[in-house]
């Protein structure tokens, strides 16, 4: 993909940057981005800019943490679920078969 030049405002800074991502994503990621740096800088009363982006980054990798981790957890669940879901239908699957064969034996009986 082709990279392109997106000129974004975080934190009352004009950043031009060099993306192969679409203008729009990256139009939000800076929103939100400066939306957590406005957030933070009033909540913690900061003032300096790298502090800020400091918070901001630490803030933004703890919910990308927590996200892998319930990803994680999820695909364990989907895993066990599914093992479950494979060995109830092995059961029937079983069931059906010897009630097929006793059906053909009674039948052959007759």
């Amino acid at each position: 993909m082709e990279k392109a030049s997106v000129s974004v405002k975080i934190y009352n800074s004009t950043y031009a940057l060099t993306t192969s991502a679409s203008e729009e994503q990256v139009l939000k990621i800076a929103a939100e981005v400066d939306r957590r740096m406005q957030e933070l800088a009033e909540s913690k009363k900061l003032l300096q800019t790298d502090k800020i982006a400091i918070w901001t980054a630490l803030d933004l990798a703890a919910d990308r943490l927590e996200l892998q981790e319930r990803c994680v957890a999820l695909k364990q669940e989907m895993q066990q679920q599914s093992v479950a879901a494979e060995q109830k239908m092995q059961e029937k699957c079983a069931a059906m078969e010897q009630e097929l064969q006793q059906k053909c034996a009674a039948a052959e009986q007759k």
